[in-house]
């Protein structure tokens, strides 16, 4: 009844251990290299962008940042 068919020469049976690695492999593998070396890149652009904004490290604000204020509804 439910005779698999045998694989067709113009179609191979598709297995997924084989040692032969497909375009659709490549192309996953490049996704997973690019979404790895995203958080690099932004922490080199955010490095850079510190270096150039604070040279020398001397022009940062000194102690804990200042909490905002609180704004109430109410008028003083």
């Amino acid at each position: 009844m439910n005779n698999p068919s045998p694989p067709t020469p113009d179609r191979p049976e598709f297995n997924p251990h084989g040692e032969q690695l497909t375009r659709r492999d490549w192309s996953f593998l490049i996704y997973l290299g690019l979404l790895g070396l995203l958080p690099l890149i932004a922490a080199v652009v955010l490095c850079l962008i510190l270096l150039t904004r604070y040279p020398n490290f001397d022009t940062l604000p000194k102690g804990p940042a200042p909490l905002p204020e609180q704004h109430s509804g109410q008028q003083p």
